[in-house]
């Protein structure tokens, strides 16, 4: 609940901050809120009130996890908050965004929004699919090995961070395989979708870790930057002949 700031607008959450209030809470911990219960009410100018509905959208997480949020939750996303604003007075996710690494902003945004979903197969597609944008640096070569190599460099810098390389290489062999399969199975459980808890856990962590540390934070600015902070060989390309009547470069790691 919270009173309309001077500049909003009749529009639905003009600042964005309650949607990027449930986007920190589930980097904190899942969660089941969503904005099925929301709604606007404003008053005119005899004190009568009106009501207006606004989206109907109630979120989904993985089997098996916590569905609700404690006081000590909501204390950790104030954190998170606090962090973001960098102690100047709220402001819009707009502006917010413009200061954030993209890679980062983006990742922020999608997470809060992928529960929405209420089909784990394109949840889990987007999860791992921003983890990769995440790390790629743009590269579209060797990009499963790339996922893994600097996913877990990424990891070991995290306390209690304990995903392991197999773990990374299933998801993104399972990623691919629900991307990539003839239909999305509306009714397949989060259970048959191995490390879809995992993989939100994981990166839920990954952006706690960005929002409180800037120097982290900022190792996803550039490809650059990635490749200084967390470095994966890079790819060369070398000609051969793959066909007796046209020439295609294959790709090869350098020593």
């Amino acid at each position: 609940i919270r009173d309309r700031m001077p500049t909003d607008d009749f529009g639905w959450d003009p600042m964005d901050r309650i949607g990027l209030a449930l986007a920190l809470s589930r980097i904190v911990s899942p969660s089941t809120h969503g904005l099925e219960m929301s709604g606007t009410v404003t008053f005119d100018d005899d004190g009568a009130p009106s009501v207006r509905v606004n989206p109907d959208l109630k979120a989904w997480k993985a089997e098996g996890q916590r569905w609700w949020l404690t006081g000590n939750d909501w204390r950790e996303v104030a954190t998170l908050f606090a962090a973001l604003d960098g102690g100047e007075p709220p402001r819009p996710w707009s502006v917010l965004k413009t200061l954030l690494p993209p890679k980062i902003a983006i990742a922020i945004a999608l997470f809060g929004r992928v529960a929405f979903y209420n089909t784990a197969d394109v949840r889990y597609v987007l999860l791992v699919a921003c983890l990769e944008g995440m790390v790629a640096g743009g590269r579209k070569e060797g990009v499963s090995a790339l996922f893994r190599d600097r996913l877990l460099q990424i990891a070991r810098e995290i306390d209690g961070c304990d995903i392991s390389e197999a773990e990374l290489k299933a998801m993104y062999e399972t990623r691919s395989d629900v991307a990539h399969s003839a239909e999305i199975n509306s009714k397949r459980q989060d259970t048959a979708i191995p490390l879809y808890g995992r993989a939100d856990r994981f990166m839920a962590t990954i952006l706690k870790k960005a929002i409180l540390d800037v120097p982290f934070r900022e190792a996803f600015r550039s490809a650059e930057s990635l490749q200084q902070r967390w470095r994966v060989p890079e790819r060369s390309v070398c000609g051969f002949w793959r066909e007796p009547d046209r020439e295609s470069p294959n790709k090869c790691l350098k020593d």
